[in-house]
């Protein structure tokens, strides 16, 4: 193992799990030690990185190794994702924010913990992203915008300026949130919306 890289494990061994994997390859920052996984896929492999242990085992797999990111995603419900999330940190992991090299982020905007910005996201000037939230392939955040924690932003959405995500949505695919909406929390936006007024 590279002694320059840092050793991360994934949780989850999914198709979400796969795109993350391309994102912290694509880093160049993390060697990927294994992913956590159901009982049923243990013992299996993920794009060659094996599946070492259940999400059970996150105890026992400290002592391996203190960074990790979550590679569960997330529709309906962020509960899975909230609870992992709460799990991992009061066992002492680090989970840093993650950030594809082929995403364009502004110096003046703040990740928070456990996010990932994906291939091609563009995240603008004077944002804030919550923690452990999702900001897709291609997704546009622009500037002034807010998105919380444990949200799911889609591929291809555009958050328009000053907008605010309220923790825990789903913004589907395609949709477009025009300036200076609100969305509260737990909210759920089907594909190729049109949000023009606050929830």
């Amino acid at each position: 193992m590279d002694d320059k890289l840092t050793p991360i494990l994934v949780i989850g061994a999914g198709g979400h799990a796969k795109a993350c994997i391309d994102v912290i390859e694509a880093t160049g920052k993390y060697e990927i030690i294994g992913l956590t996984g159901k009982v049923d896929e243990v013992g299996t492999a993920v794009l060659g990185y094996p599946v070492i242990g259940s999400d059970d085992m996150l105890s026992e797999l400290r002592s391996r190794v203190t960074c990790l990111a979550i590679g569960i995603g997330q529709v309906r419900s962020s509960k899975l994702r909230e609870r992992l999330y709460n799990r991992v940190v009061q066992l002492g992991y680090e989970i840093p924010p993650i950030v594809s090299p082929f995403a364009l982020v502004s110096r003046h905007s703040n990740i928070g913990k456990g996010t990932i910005v994906f291939h091609g996201a563009i995240v603008n000037a004077a944002t804030n992203i919550g923690v452990c939230t999702i900001i897709n392939s291609k997704a546009l955040i622009e500037h002034d915008a807010t998105v919380g924690d444990f949200c799911h932003i889609s591929t291809g959405v555009i958050v328009n300026g000053s907008s605010i995500i309220g923790d825990r949505s789903f913004i589907g695919s395609g949709s477009v949130v025009v300036n200076n909406i609100t969305i509260p929390e737990h909210s759920f936006i089907r594909s190729r919306s049109g949000v023009t007024r606050n929830g």
